[in-house]
């Protein structure tokens, strides 16, 4: 009996431990308190953990069966925790806190009104839409969005936990997404975010499977329509990136594909297995056409296209000359028109650009300009536009960028210009909606239970 007694005390004490650090965090995240920004996003991962703490087995006599599930309990919910604290206490890190709230408020800028659409389109119950995406660091070499599996290892686990764990944090009201420790201080290629965001957005709002639908009706060869059917979710994911951050997307990616002349001529892909990208040569001349689809019609259309799109083409196509996917250019406009045409159904018919209008390239290269000359930034500037002109300024004067970086970094610039307050997802909810909302949490709190009930 002693050592029952002295497990369930140490369970007891665990628990207790993890519900003040709640509280903590809760305060931490007060409306004007310094990490006010997360504040929906801490108030709803600890409700939801929270209900899935009430859930543990409330012994009159306590037993091992029922201590060792407990403890299992105790121990997922401290192992979600750790993903999500490890990620805000980032944010106490002074060196670190503009990089992560500009990239915090860029992903924001293109999720948010993706979030509008599909609440406005009903078709997800407002509760269980998700908050702000949270942004970190990692020791990945290209950003990622947490998926079922990806990167999603923490200590202790186990191969055949991965998954589980991986599952219960998807399940969480809120987005992750991964950028390189080399980002720091490095805005140029962060654009890269609206890439990840994507992903999120295909995922979170029920675009899956309209997605797969397109694909398998593309007017292309059908052979290689498997491939494009393949790499439908990265091509997406491009897309959409584009639609946020316009040409800066495409520059962006340019610099993180380049290599060897030698390897990007001779990359190709073979079917079946496809591989989940489109080879690099193919990707890149599949996000200048998704530029040049953006273009304004008219009179103005050719100069937009010698000023914006063209440029980067001829750049790619000069540094390394040929590929070994030519089959596939021909099909490239009608892959790229399937998407931008979509009317999604999750976001009530609306098309991608509709729900996320793209930035303007011509007031991008104005913001652009006013970077390298080091003047103050407008106040009232949509913020996906000032970060596209970060990474426009990098790649129209580098030398001039890398200078003026040095002198007050571009992040430090750009954080000064996000207004300060709660960043929500809803941010006048009634009274009737709050309770919904945290009915809501308790239950899906509730229900991680499930994933810890596996193997006990």
């Amino acid at each position: 009996m002693e050592l029952l007694a002295r497990r369930a005390a140490s369970l007891q004490v665990q628990e207790a431990a993890l519900r003040a650090e709640f509280e903590d965090w809760r305060k931490r995240t007060e409306k004007q308190e310094k990490l006010e920004k997360h504040n929906t996003q801490v108030r709803r991962i600890t409700a939801q953990l929270e209900a899935f703490l009430d859930g543990l087995p409330r012994e009159a006599a306590p037993s091992f069966a029922g201590l060792e599930k407990s403890y299992t309990r105790v121990l997922g919910a401290h192992r979600i925790w750790a993903f999500f604290r490890s990620k805000l206490a980032l944010r106490d890190v002074a060196w670190l806190l503009d990089d992560l709230t500009t990239a915090d408020e860029l992903a924001w800028a293109c999720y948010q009104p993706v979030r509008e659409k599909a609440k406005a389109a009903g078709q997800i119950k407002p509760e269980a839409l998700k908050e702000p995406p949270l942004l970190f660091f990692s020791s990945q070499p290209a950003p990622f969005v947490q998926g079922r599996e990806t990167n999603f290892q923490p200590e202790g686990v186990t191969s055949d936990d991965t998954s589980k764990f991986g599952r219960a944090v998807l399940k969480l009201p809120v987005p992750v997404i991964g950028l390189p420790w080399f980002h720091v201080d490095h805005l140029p290629i962060a654009a890269l975010v609206a890439h990840e965001v994507g992903h999120a957005v295909e995922r979170d709002f029920g675009l899956e499977d309209q997605l797969g639908s397109l694909f398998d009706n593309l007017s292309v060869d059908a052979q290689r329509r498997s491939a494009w059917k393949m790499w439908r979710k990265e091509i997406f994911a491009d897309v959409f990136g584009i639609v946020c951050t316009g040409r800066a997307s495409v520059l962006a990616l340019m610099d993180y594909l380049i290599n060897d002349p030698m390897k990007i001529q001779q990359q190709r892909a073979d079917g079946p297995a496809w591989g989940l990208y489109p080879p690099d040569f193919l990707r890149m001349l599949l996000n200048v056409e998704v530029l040049s689809q953006l273009a304004p019609t008219g009179c103005g259309r050719e100069a937009w296209l010698d000023a914006y799109s063209r440029p980067i083409e001829e750049a790619w196509r000069g540094a390394y000359l040929f590929h070994q996917m030519t089959a596939f250019e021909p099909e490239i406009a009608a892959v790229v028109g399937a998407i931008l045409t979509a009317k999604w159904e999750g976001l009530g018919g609306a098309t991608l650009a509709e729900a996320v209008p793209p930035v303007n390239e011509e007031r991008v290269g104005k913001l652009a300009d006013d970077i390298l000359k080091r003047k103050a930034l407008p106040t009232n500037e949509p913020f996906r536009q000032l970060f596209a002109a970060a990474t426009v300024a990098y790649h129209q004067d580098t030398a001039g960028y890398v200078a003026s970086n040095q002198t007050v970094s571009v992040a430090a610039r750009l954080f000064q210009l996000i207004p300060a307050g709660v960043r929500s997802g809803d941010r006048q909810l009634s009274q009737a909606e709050q309770q919904k909302q945290q009915q809501a949490d308790r239950q899906a709190g509730a229900a991680l239970l499930a994933f810890f009930d596996e193997e006990v």
